[in-house]
C-alpha cells in the first residue's frame, strides 16, 4: 500500500474544508472550482491535480463522512452486540449524533435535492450497515433484505429531510427513537 504525501493529504483537507465552508454559504449550484480555489488560497492547477470537478468532491466528502459514521458505529460496539433492537439503537443514536454535532451541515445536505449524491451514499450506508447485521441472523433471502434495507434507509432519510423542513415539538433525539421503535417492530414483524 502506498502511503500518501502529507502535502497531498494537506491539501485535499483544504479544498475539503473549503468546499464546506461554500456548502454552509451558499447552493451548490452556485459553488464553482474558482470559488473553492479561492477559498482554500490555491490556484486552480492545484485544484485540478486533487479533484476533476465538483461531484467528484461531493463523492468524496459522502465517503469521509460515511467511513466517519462507521468508525463511530464501531466505536459504539455496533458490530459486537448481538441484541438487534440494541443494535438498531447504536445506528440510529450515531446518524442522530452527527445530526446533532452538524445540524447546519446535516441540514443543508439532507434536505437539499443539489446534494443527492450525499443523500443517497447515507441511505446507502444504513441499508448495507443493516444488512451486514443480519445476513447471517436471519432466515431471510439477499432479495427481500435489500428491500427491508431500501424501505429503512428511505424511510429514516424521509424522516430526517421533513424533519429538518419543519422540526415541529421533537428534538433529534425523540426522531431517533422514533425511528427506531418503527423500524425495529416492522422488521420484528416481517422476520416472524
Amino acid at each position: 500500500m502506498r502511503k500518501i504525501d502529507k502535502r497531498v493529504e494537506k491539501t485535499r483537507e483544504l479544498i475539503i474544508s473549503s468546499f464546506t465552508s461554500l456548502i454552509l454559504e451558499t447552493d451548490l449550484k452556485k459553488i464553482t472550482i474558482k470559488s473553492i480555489a479561492e477559498k482554500a488560497n490555491i490556484n486552480r492547477k492545484t485544484f485540478y491535480l486533487h479533484y476533476s470537478s465538483i461531484d467528484e468532491i461531493l463523492f468524496d466528502y459522502s465517503l469521509e463522512i460515511t467511513d466517519n459514521i462507521l468508525d463511530e458505529l464501531t466505536n459504539n460496539g455496533f458490530f459486537k452486540v448481538k441484541d438487534e433492537e440494541e443494535s438498531l439503537d447504536i445506528l440510529i443514536k450515531v446518524i442522530s449524533n452527527f445530526v446533532n454535532k452538524n445540524y447546519e451541515l446535516a441540514k443543508k445536505l439532507l434536505s437539499n435535492e443539489s446534494y443527492l449524491i450525499f443523500i443517497l451514499e447515507i441511505k446507502d450506508l444504513i441499508k448495507e450497515t443493516f444488512i451486514m447485521r443480519l445476513k447471517n441472523r436471519v432466515n431471510m433471502s439477499q432479495y427481500k433484505m435489500n428491500l427491508i434495507g431500501d424501505y429503512i434507509a428511505y424511510g429514516f432519510g424521509k424522516l430526517l429531510r421533513d424533519w429538518f423542513t419543519d422540526p415541529g415539538d421533537m428534538t433529534i433525539e425523540e426522531v431517533a427513537k422514533l425511528a427506531s421503535l418503527l423500524i425495529y417492530h416492522g422488521l420484528y414483524s416481517v422476520n416472524n
